[in-house]
């Protein structure tokens, strides 16, 4: 059974919410099939899929592209880098796994990847550059003090 684009922010909402801890594996899944809109098992395999990557654990189970694609950049945009960090550490370990199993690439699994990669690449940039003007205020404030470094080591 083919899962419609329109579930996916379903999907992610109640997969949150189990994750989260606000309702239990069951009720999201149920929640998920709903009027029989998706199947249990698939229900439960995108609950699964999210949890997983939100732990940065490998899932053996395939999502389409499309919602893989959905559940990164709203982790990201919930949860913030570091569980970002973990959701691309599951999804490679998920197509690394894939490709071993079916003997075809995932290519689109790792255009993805790739995508939201860069997300992490251009955060630490960010706070490298935040950091490094920290440190120049810092030295500038120094400067204005005229104090010397055993004076602020004994401060």
């Amino acid at each position: 059974m083919k899962i419609p684009k329109e579930l996916t922010p379903i999907a992610y909402k109640l997969s949150k919410k189990v994750f989260d801890g606000h309702i239990a594996f069951k009720k999201g899944q149920e929640l998920l099939v709903g009027d029989n809109r998706m199947n249990s098992n698939s229900a439960a395999d995108y609950i699964n899929n999210f949890n997983c990557l939100m732990e940065g654990k490998k899932f053996t189970r395939t999502n389409n592209a499309f919602s893989v694609d959905y559940f990164l950049e709203n982790i990201y945009k919930d949860y913030g880098s570091s569980y970002l960090n973990n959701a691309l550490i599951a999804l490679q370990l998920h197509f690394e796994y894939f490709e071993r199993v079916s003997k075809s690439k995932a290519h689109k699994m790792r255009l993805i990847h790739e995508k939201y990669s860069t997300y992490i690449l251009n955060t630490s940039v960010k706070i490298r550059e935040d950091d490094e003007q920290q440190q120049d205020e810092i030295i500038n404030e120094i400067i204005k003090l005229g104090k010397s470094k055993q004076a602020i080591a004994s401060e």
